[in-house]
């Protein structure tokens, strides 16, 4: 699994920022903070299942998630692990430093594309 940076693309007009695969891995891990079903993942992660399957794999084999399994319940519950929370601070603050020119220097290039 690759990272890119984050693009941009115009809908209806209006500059729509895509979510890159970082940004995405983040989101769930900021998700599964307390503990999440699968679907809380999928559905306030805004994935389909088939990609949040690759994203558990994903977050799973690098140690940034972990899952416990409640056999009495039948759930499992999906944790973002300590490494996880490092990797969610260190994305926070560096996406901070990026955003703010990357998105300038986006919309710019948008909107000379423009009519």
């Amino acid at each position: 699994m690759s990272f890119e940076l984050e693009d941009t693309e115009l809908v209806a007009g209006q500059a729509r920022l895509k979510r890159n695969r970082l940004a995405i891995a983040a989101n769930i891990l900021t998700i599964a903070k307390t503990g999440a079903l699968k679907t809380h993942l999928m559905y306030n992660g805004n994935l389909s299942y088939s990609m949040l399957r690759n994203y558990l794999n994903f977050l799973h084999q690098n140690e940034l998630l972990d899952e416990s399994y409640y056999p009495n319940d039948k759930t499992t519950l999906y944790h973002t692990t300590e490494k996880g929370v490092r990797f969610l601070e260190s994305y926070l603050v560096l996406n901070e430093l990026a955003t703010p020119t990357a998105m300038k220097e986006s919309l710019i290039a948008q909107s000379a594309k423009m009519p």
